[in-house]
């Protein structure tokens, strides 16, 4: 069995719902968000967006995410930026996208509500969270793609989730999210999506 069936079989046996979330800050995530089956009709316009390059379930979670936090400034790392900078911006048209092409004006709109990475280069993760960390705030959301792609990517995780900064990580399997939010005690969730 490949390594990312093997962490699969293990995340469903460790994984949970809504019910056994004990954090009102992800119970409410979870219910009004993740498990929201309310049909927007930008759905169809996400279809069209997403084409090839992002899945469904992973382009109307990220929607609904951006719809739930609302944020004004987003960093988005990585590959398939177009469809991800799109799926964005048709929740919120509002929000100032940046890509990591942009480093230079990073300065202008810190800090960052939501910080999407979707690299394949695991030292790209390590580089961003060095610099990024800075300019965090308890509110601010990192997403983190195919955190258990391999080996080497379920480690960076682990360093991540263990970061003195990091007060509270869900792993949906296929998305890490990260929360920095400082009155919050350090605890670390699975969620089946």
């Amino acid at each position: 069995m490949s390594f990312k069936g093997w962490k699969y079989i293990k995340f469903l046996l460790k994984a949970t719902n809504q019910h056994g979330v004990h954090s009102p800050f992800v119970y409410d995530l979870v219910t009004k968000c993740f498990y929201d089956k309310a049909w927007y009709g930008d759905y169809k316009e996400l279809e069209i967006i997403r084409k090839d390059n992002l899945s469904k379930k992973k382009s109307r979670l990220l929607y609904r995410v951006v719809k739930y936090f609302k944020p004004n400034s987003v960093v988005v790392f990585g590959k398939k930026k177009d469809a991800i900078n799109n799926t964005i911006l048709l929740a919120k048209p509002e929000a100032k996208i940046m890509n990591e092409d942009d480093w230079p004006d990073y300065e202008v709109v810190k800090p960052f509500d939501i910080v999407y990475f979707n690299s394949a280069d695991k030292a790209d993760y390590l580089k961003a969270l060095v610099y990024l960390l800075e300019t965090t705030t308890k509110d601010t959301v990192w997403i983190f793609n195919n955190i258990h792609r391999s080996e080497d990517f379920s480690e960076v995780w682990k360093t991540i989730k263990r970061h003195k900064s990091v007060r509270m990580t869900i792993d949906l399997f296929f998305w890490g999210m990260v929360f920095f939010r400082r009155e919050q005690a350090k605890e670390h969730f699975r969620i089946r999506v």
